[in-house]
């Protein structure tokens, strides 16, 4: 309600020093639709404490205040003032700095409406209000700072549609129960060490810029959906010890539109997901009820390092567009990562999962599409990564794995140590998975044949050729470490091949009938070779003296392979 509107509509003058009257005499206030000029200062006026106890309060208000649809031009100045009777500034608007710092209220307060264009206080960094009943700031606007310092809401307190168009501060605030639903914080907000005590409502709200709940204690439930991060969102340190939820952010196609919407009250928002825009730090936090994050979308770095779940916790379909970290957290219930969409590294660094058997780390359909390390992980007695994509790598290095289920082709780059290698190869194998435990197997022995070297120094002054890298690349070359039967088949055709070349340019057959015709001679050469290669002794009657030796040659490799593959082949049929 605009100063103009006021005087156009002729409303009231009154002066404060007639209020100022009245509440010194004990009388009700009662004022509507005025215009108070000068200031409401309890300094004009002092009565001595009423008993030893009250000795830091100045001045105590028996009288119920009600100024409603009014416009106050002086400024409001109440501090250490105790308020017996209620008080209501319901749809008034106030020109200069309100000041109840270190005040009690022992009845209930209405700012319904209420226009501040100038800082408001309710406590300083040392002290601050006691509201022992319900206040309530429903759609109120903050135009100035607005300072909650260790101020004490004793019931539930409203700020439900209130709009804080520059920085707030609630340092130290312990709240009963709170309601800040769609809420729109355009500043700078804290609230650094306040405690939650019952419910705390956060749903809709949007923060323009930095939030912090830095040491901050939810001790009841509290709803975080439908919210919106646009600077550093800081969690750290904070517990969570009822049931907690931050789901269905909405996200704006333009964070104007949030800036407008504040100021104009016209949503403009899009479909509804979730959003946090700037660096979100949840740091050392725990979470002692359930924690879901279902459908989160962080679009700057997120941090949980150090953070405990004591109940299960839901991140599914969530999506982190930036690094996020969860190094060192422990996970003592359920833990759901379903859907999940990592668009940068993803650590899990130290973290531990569940143990308990009835528990399970679900990681179903998650989207690594940078790396997603596991260093030194624990990864508790199940985890379930079906139909995980690991686009860039997976670090599995020193983690432990009681079970796990994970397709293997879904891995492009595995990073882990050999003890890890065999844990995965049983893993798969206990889960009748031979062909990918063979893969595993496969990759593990190239890797392993990759990092030795041809020679090495037994000691300072000699050198010794490696004689199991020779054996890792026949092994490869032969069988695939065992588990390749077809590179046994591919080896032995090549080889009947150079042999029938060697009969065939040395003339090596008896009888040999097509010298004149070269694919015929080489054909007769390949059959010759073949015989050989498989029996031996029956296709060196073929060969002419100087080859015979090649031929007995040929045939006890050809001996050798085809024993290799029967051993590798029939293992494979028998499983």
């Amino acid at each position: 309600m605009a100063e103009n509107s006021q005087e156009s509509n002729g409303l009231k003058e009154v002066s404060a020093k007639e209020i100022l009257n009245k509440i010194k005499n004990g009388e009700p206030v009662e004022y509507d639709a005025v215009i108070i000029k000068g200031n409401l200062d309890s300094n004009d006026f002092h009565i001595g404490p009423n008993n030893e106890e009250e000795t830091m309060v100045e001045l105590r208000v028996e009288s119920s205040i009600k100024i409603e649809n009014s416009k106050i031009l002086g400024f409001v100045r109440f501090q250490r003032i105790v308020f017996q009777g209620p008080i209501s500034f319901k749809n008034s608007e106030f020109d200069e700095v309100v000041d109840f710092s270190m005040s009690e209220f022992k009845s209930k307060i209405g700012f319904e409406n209420a226009i501040f264009n100038r800082d408001v206080y309710f406590g300083y960094p040392h002290q601050g209000a006691k509201i022992l009943d319900e206040i309530d700031f429903r759609e109120a606007y903050f135009r100035g700072n607005a300072f909650f310092y260790h101020t004490f809401f004793n019931k539930i307190s409203t700020f439900y549609k209130a709009n804080f168009l520059k920085d707030i501060n609630f340092y130290g605030s312990c709240f009963k129960a709170s309601d800040f639903g769609s809420a729109r914080f355009l500043g700078n907000t804290s609230f650094e060490d306040v405690s939650f005590d019952n419910y705390t409502n956060f749903r809709d709200s949007k923060f323009a810029n930095d939030v912090c709940f830095n040491r901050c204690s939810f001790n009841g439930s509290g709803d975080f959906s439908e919210i919106s991060f646009g600077g550093i969102a800081d969690f750290s340190w904070s517990e969570f010890n009822g049931s907690n939820k931050f789901e269905k952010y909405i996200d704006y196609d333009e964070w104007d539109d949030f800036v407008k919407y504040c100021c104009t009250e016209s949503d403009k928002s899009s479909t509804k997901i979730i959003l946090f825009k700037g660096c979100v730090f949840f740091g050392r936090d725990t979470f002692i009820g359930d924690a879901a994050f279902k459908g989160v979308k962080f679009k700057g770095p997120v941090s949980f390092k150090e953070s405990q779940f004591k109940s299960d916790a839901d991140f599914s379909r969530v999506h982190f567009y930036d690094e996020s970290r969860f190094d060192d957290c422990i996970f003592n219930k359920t833990t759901k990562f379903m859907k999940v969409d990592f668009k940068r590294n993803a650590h899990f660094e130290d973290v531990q999962f569940c143990a308990n058997k009835n528990c399970v780390t679900n990681f179903i359909e998650a989207s690594f599409c940078d790396h997603a390390i596991f260093r030194n992980a624990n990864f508790g007695s199940n985890a379930d990564f079906r139909d995980a994509r690991f686009i860039e790598g997976l670090d599995l290095t020193h983690s432990e794995l009681e079970r796990i289920q994970i397709d293997w082709k879904s891995i492009n780059n595995l990073n882990c140590d050999k003890a890890i290698y065999i844990k995965l190869i049983k893993n798969f194998k206990d889960q009748a998975r031979f062909e990918e435990a063979d893969e595993c197997y496969y990759q593990f022995r190239q890797r392993n044949q990759d990092f030795k070297c041809w020679y090495y120094k037994k000691n300072a002054w000699k050198i010794k050729f490696n004689w199991s890298k020779l054996l890792d690349h026949i092994s490869w070359i032969t069988c695939g470490y065992g588990v390749r039967p077809f590179n046994t088949i591919i080896l032995s055709f090549f080889i009947i091949i150079i042999f029938s070349l060697v009969y065939f340019l040395g003339i090596g057959i008896k009888d040999l009938q097509f010298k004149e015709n070269i694919l015929q001679s080489w054909t007769y050469s390949f059959y010759i070779s073949l015989i050989i290669f498989l029996t031996n002794s029956k296709g060196i009657n073929w060969i002419s003296e100087p080859y015979s030796f090649v031929g007995i040659v040929e045939g006890v490799v050809g001996w050798l392979l085809m024993a290799l593959f029967l051993v590798t082949f029939g293992r494979k049929m028998i499983r």
